[in-house]
């Protein structure tokens, strides 16, 4: 099962303060919960606007566990309550929310890229989550689309239909496409949508199911 989470960094925090206490003290806070997590990925997202879209928050962890019932376990657990969950305050603003996906991988994660944008999008009324691309990736290196499982209980403000991951080996790689991807497709609800180039920080690698098949 893997997560796609939202947090947003305390209004008194630069986005610069937000981010390296993230990956210092946060992470090592979250490599205690090795018992839960079976994957854990930070998404620092980067200053700087994508044309006509909106960021949609600070920083997006992403978790994988076995099941759901483990993420219930972990947010009970000693190790979180006495760290990560005691640490949350001091660089975010409220508790994360996340969305639960299904993941569709299209072109294999590559080990090294230069860019990496993650893509959140709300579908317009009628379109099938796989019916459209919303974004050029004849130059991409990897493209990974997440599906959303379900919309219930969760804040409207991240109920996305779907989360596309794309990497590309170079900026002019990524120029190419960026340039070729506007204006949206029409499939595409404006509305609900997010966008923003990521710097990628793996705490703990994720793991390699069946569940991670080729489209």
């Amino acid at each position: 099962m893997k997560i796609i989470g939202f947090i947003r960094r305390r209004p008194d925090f630069t986005f610069a303060e937000f981010s390296h206490h993230w990956r210092t003290d946060h992470r090592e806070h979250a490599l205690k919960l090795d018992r839960w997590l079976k994957g854990y990925k930070q998404a620092h997202l980067l200053p700087g606007p994508i044309p006509d879209m909106q960021r949609p928050a600070d920083g997006c962890p992403i978790l994988w566990v076995n099941r759901a019932e483990d993420l219930v376990e972990l947010a009970a657990s000693r190790e979180f309550l006495d760290g990560a969950g005691l640490d949350e305050p001091r660089f975010m603003e409220g508790r994360s929310s996340g969305l639960a996906v299904e993941e569709q991988i299209l072109i294999p994660p590559p080990l090294h890229h230069a860019k990496k944008l993650m893509l959140f999008l709300g579908l317009a009324p009628g379109t099938a989550v796989g019916d459209t691309s919303a974004w050029s990736t004849k130059h991409a290196s990897g493209h990974v689309r997440n599906h959303a499982l379900t919309h219930d209980g969760i804040d409207p403000a991240i109920a996305f239909d779907r989360v596309d991951e794309i990497w590309w080996p170079d900026e002019a790689a990524y120029e190419a496409d960026r340039l070729a991807s506007f204006p949206l497709n029409i499939a595409i609800d404006p509305v609900r949508c997010r966008a923003a180039l990521v710097e990628e920080l793996v705490v703990i690698p994720p793991p390699r199911t069946a569940s991670h098949r080729a489209a």
